[in-house]
């Protein structure tokens, strides 16, 4: 598969993906929350195990933004 290189400003640009080998012609996907999106993914996969392991992680995330940056011990 040939392909010409993108340039901006006399720069290439590459594609990002969150995979090690990048199939340019899958479709991508933009979401604005990345858990409803794993979500709606393992359910439709059936991954019932994983599902619950996810939501418990969002769930530590979600608690985790409310506890202060520092501990100040007095």
């Amino acid at each position: 598969m040939g392909f010409k290189p993108i340039k901006y400003n006399s720069k290439g640009l590459k594609m990002q993906k969150a995979i090690v080998s990048p199939d340019f012609n899958n479709k991508t996907v933009l979401v604005r929350n990345h858990w409803d999106y794993v979500e709606m993914w393992l359910q439709k996969e059936k991954k019932s195990e994983a599902l619950m392991y996810w939501k418990q992680a969002e769930s530590f995330f979600n608690a985790s933004q409310s506890i202060p940056d520092r501990s100040d011990l007095q």
